[in-house]
């Protein structure tokens, strides 16, 4: 078997290249944190790229004095968080362990760029990878494990029967690989897909099988490596843990297989002396954080707490539903093993309650809007209310309410026929004829022409002289305030053009 995952030590083939200015590749991503790095190179082994380019930026001060040492014991070092990040348990089924164990060769080469006058030190990676599978098969596996566990009809056990289930289901689909145990050359024989679509494989295949079934059927589980005694010598070997209740326990897949029996299924620490964990299994960090299960669990026992059964309750607060969003009821569970102890139900979203917004008629001189709605829970906005435009007097012909004289100007009162507001015009005073002065025929030649304008506008800069109270004065000056001025110029050339009419 192929134990844990052989890591390409270093391609530190470390071309150096001390640029002076930071390398810039379109469309190749930069990070300077280990968790985004791990998580993009992740992406593209899931793709099951080959290459996987990205630029890391670290700050030149964390790495010291700028020496091709420094700079390689830096990015070693980052590397290898890096590294363990990207293969870290996530509870994702097609993460973590089973990726571990379905890379073949891998690691990264480099290329470092960096400028003495800023504080920023870029690498240019390529982080490198071989499979045991394609990904044409990874997703014959994704289709072939969805179906499986339909198949076995998990909704509704518990984690005992879905463990059952599936130990079942591996050892009567699948079958050690004596054939190629000792073929280098095929590598398949380490992967689920050989386990399951090819129904043999070597004990890795198996564990990584149980791996992707039991995640997906919502168990916790782990590949461990290490070695075992068969009875006939001690050799490299895989099998799994899987959580129930608040603890871990053994499970060998293969070796029930093997000997078609339950010998290791469900094991505890007394039961579980010919497997030998891997160092990096049996470390504090590790089992602290994975509890072994003190005993083997036998059908019937009671499932054994992290805790002992002495739970230290936390409250799971409730959530509360809102209009869009289910909320949650109150819940509990153990602070030691994590063990629900009281399960939070869904709480259904309540949907919006409408008010209506009232239409606002729009007035002659006011802006009006539509009808709209707003739900009076949230405030959210149903249906907006679209602003209509004021619509605008409308005047009438208009009524003499004051008539001129030959002293003084009359008035002419206009009223608008929706709102009833009125405006006031003036009447030109009348000339000693008794007549009203013919606005904007200044030369009297009886039409109001351009050249009018052009006279009214010279009178207005002092080119023409008109004495006040003479026809010409009184034609020229439209707007009657007594002053002949270029706006009564620009009036007269507007009506000479039709485009205003004197009332």
């Amino acid at each position: 078997m192929k134990s844990t995952q052989k890591i390409l030590s270093l391609l530190l083939a470390a071309c150096l290249l001390l640029c002076c200015a930071p390398l810039a590749l379109a469309d190749t991503p930069t990070f300077s944190d280990a968790a985004s790095a791990a998580a993009y190179i992740r992406a593209g082994m899931l793709e099951r790229k080959a290459e996987i380019p990205f630029l890391f930026e670290a700050a030149a001060a964390e790495i010291g004095e700028l020496t091709g040492a420094n700079l390689r014991t830096y990015f070693k070092t980052k590397w290898d968080e890096i590294d363990a990040a990207t293969v870290a348990h996530t509870g994702v089924s097609t993460e973590g362990d089973y990726l571990n164990k379905h890379l073949g060769l891998h690691g990264y080469s480099y290329s470092i760029s960096y400028s003495y006058d800023t504080p920023t030190v870029t690498y240019q990676v390529t982080a490198t990878a071989e499979y045991h599978t394609t990904l044409a098969q990874e997703k014959q596996v994704t289709t072939a494990v969805s179906n499986a566990l339909k198949q076995l009809k998990l909704d509704g056990k518990n984690d005992y029967e879905k463990i059952r289930a599936i130990n079942d289901y591996i050892c009567d689909k699948v079958t050690y690989d004596y054939k190629n145990l000792n073929n280098d050359a095929y590598d398949l024989k380490y992967s689920a897909y050989a386990a399951l679509i090819n129904g043999t494989s070597v004990c890795q295949g198996y564990a990584s099988l149980f791996y992707r079934m039991a995640l997906e059927a919502g168990l916790d589980s782990r590949i461990i490596s290490g070695t075992a005694d068969n009875g006939e010598g001690i050799g490299a070997h895989a099998w799994n843990i899987v959580k129930l209740g608040g603890k871990y326990y053994y499970i060998d897949v293969t070796w029930n297989d093997g000997t078609k029996s339950d010998k290791y299924f469900l094991i505890g620490k007394d039961g579980f002396k010919d497997h030998f964990p891997d160092d990096e299994f049996t470390g504090k960090a590790f089992t602290s954080a994975y509890p072994i299960a003190e005993k083997t669990f036998k059908p019937g026992d009671p499932i054994e707490s992290g805790c002992g059964g002495k739970h230290q309750a936390v409250t799971d607060a409730a959530v509360p539903a809102t209009c869009t969003k289910d909320g949650l009821t109150a819940g509990s569970h153990c602070a030691v093993c994590g063990e629900i102890l009281k399960a939070q139900t869904v709480v259904k979203a309540k949907g919006h309650k409408a008010v209506t917004d009232p239409a606002v008629p729009a007035t002659c001189t006011a802006a009006g809007k539509t009808a709209g709605s707003h739900c009076e829970v949230c405030g959210e906005i149903l249906t907006a209310q679209a602003v209509v435009k004021a619509a605008g007097h409308q005047w009438d012909g208009g009524q003499v309410t004051k008539a001129p004289t030959e002293t003084e100007n009359g008035v002419r009162t206009f009223t608008c026929t929706v709102c009833g507001q009125t405006k006031q015009e003036p009447i030109r005073k009348l000339n000693p004829s008794g007549q009203a002065d013919a606005l904007g025929d200044v030369d009297g030649d009886g039409e109001v022409t351009s050249g009018d304008a052009r006279l009214a506008l010279r009178a207005s800069v002092q080119l023409e002289q008109y004495a006040p109270g003479s026809a010409q004065f009184a034609a020229a000056d439209v707007d009657g305030n007594g002053v002949i001025e270029s706006s009564d110029a620009r009036t007269i050339l507007r009506v000479s053009v039709k485009l205003e009419a004197f009332a």
